[in-house]
């Protein structure tokens, strides 16, 4: 057995659309002061200068290459992913398990994902946008059909989106991003976000959570998130048989900022069993 087979799993944190890892900080120092170890890459789709990112591979690559690191020292791995980030995880996770690397021969690899009020989508033709409010995208410098395509001034394709700046939508982006927030708090992150490449909104998804069954799955429910409807949570849920539900109540699209104690108990709680 190998010094590092000892350890405690890492955690792989995952962040969202627009959200910087910065935004982040209260859940992810909690994570570290609990004890693991913690990693929280930047996505590629995130910044104003996304236009050449190929979705979803690219993002895909930023988790693998996290995970790839940490596996190299024979670690397991936990994955918390927020809203989008929980698209890239999946695909990420699928074919580099813990179980999939010992059939190689290999130490480490990916023991359990936590998707927190995450964007999953169903079907294999499905999109981001297919589980997420279609109102929700009137805050935004894009445009939702009703088939789950989106798209940018016209333009359907790999364009960085954000918020509009005019008050109505940016009270429409409060409510749904921070129903639950404190307006304070809500105020200091919307000004910390960046742009994002719309392409990942609309490119169906290659590996969906069903296709990870059999391997250990959360999802922490906002019961009162706006982007996410609790539907449509639900939806995702009964689709991925075996999938534990964690249902938080007076909790919106952002538990990083109002639940930080619940959800590090949560991936505690599953770090432990996938010690």
């Amino acid at each position: 057995m190998s010094p590092t087979s000892v350890l405690p799993p890492a955690i792989l944190f995952v962040h969202g659309a627009y959200h910087p890892p910065a935004v982040y900080a209260a859940l992810t120092s909690a994570l570290r002061n609990a004890g693991p170890d913690v990693v929280a890459p930047c996505l590629a789709s995130l910044g104003n200068a996304t236009h050449d990112v190929r979705v979803p591979d690219d993002d895909v690559a930023v988790v693998r290459g996290a995970a790839d690191e940490l596996f190299a020292h024979g670690r397991k791995v936990v994955v918390l992913a927020h809203s989008i980030g929980g698209f890239f995880a999946t695909v990420a996770i699928k074919g580099h398990t813990v179980t999939d690397r010992a059939r190689e021969g290999k130490e480490g690899g990916f023991a359990a994902v936590v998707y927190m009020n995450s964007t999953l989508p169903v079907g294999r033709e499905d999109t981001v946008m297919s589980v997420c409010d279609p109102a929700s995208a009137g805050a935004f410098d894009i445009d939702a059909r009703e088939d789950g395509k989106i798209t940018n001034n016209g333009c359907v394709g790999q364009m960085v989106g954000f918020f509009k700046t005019d008050p109505e939508s940016k009270e429409l982006a409060f409510h749904m991003f921070y129903s639950c927030v404190p307006r304070q708090l809500a105020e200091q992150t919307f000004a910390s976000l960046e742009g994002f490449c719309t392409a990942t909104m609309l490119t169906p998804a290659p590996v969906v959570v069903s296709d990870l069954e059999g391997f250990p799955r959360t999802y922490i429910v906002g019961e009162q998130d706006y982007i996410v409807p609790l539907a449509q949570q639900e939806r995702i849920i009964e689709n991925a048989p075996g999938m534990k539900a964690v249902r938080l109540q007076d909790c919106g699209h952002s538990p990083f900022l109002t639940h930080v104690d619940k959800v590090v108990e949560i991936v505690q709680e599953v770090a432990t069993k996938a010690s």
